[in-house]
């Protein structure tokens, strides 16, 4: 009979698995979320993001050793993966995406290196962060206001006065 060269097997619904939910794709995070660039124009963001470098690590490869400086006093920020912090073979952290390594160095701030090492657990996409596209941000004058939270957070780490809201040490010579 000709109708059973040209027939088809007949599916059900019932026969097809059932469609997969897509898989939500983590979201990146930004560096304009770090504390540390709160009030940072959006133009310096961006260059800062545009001059940055891309680093990948392997699970298990040493992201910095014991001794070691982040390379160029750069700023690593973690955007996938998750990274251990140890001492002496102890875990005392554990760093994961939107995290930063290195801002001491970053700020120009007195930082003597490390005991620890840093461990990717996972896979780590890194973007080194350079130091010379926030200071030349900081010398322009058409930011000079909008900098100023980030000069007070890094004169506050680095031990200096803690200001009022007009830029008065408060108290006796209060320090951080």
């Amino acid at each position: 009979d000709h109708r059973d060269l040209h027939s088809f097997p007949t599916r059900r619904s019932s026969d097809l698995p059932a469609p997969r939910a897509p898989r939500p794709r983590p979201r990146c995070p930004q560096i304009g979320g770090l504390r540390v660039f709160e009030g940072v124009p959006s133009p310096v963001l961006s260059r800062i993001e545009k001059e940055a470098s891309p680093r990948y690590f392997r699970k298990g490869c040493t992201i910095i050793d014991k001794g070691e400086h982040v390379e160029d006093d750069s700023l690593y920020f973690i955007l996938r993966g998750e990274a251990k912090c140890q001492i002496m073979g102890m875990q005392t952290r554990m760093l994961k995406a939107g995290d930063c390594i290195g801002i001491h160095r970053f700020l120009d701030l007195p930082a003597e290196a490390s005991h620890a090492e840093i461990v990717a657990l996972e896979s780590c996409d890194i973007l080194a962060l350079r130091k010379s596209s926030i200071a030349d941000a900081l010398e322009d004058d058409r930011y000079e206001d909008d900098m100023i939270p980030f000069k007070n957070a890094k004169r506050v780490l680095g031990g200096g006065d803690i200001l009022d809201a007009f830029g008065f040490a408060i108290g006796e010579g209060a320090k951080f």
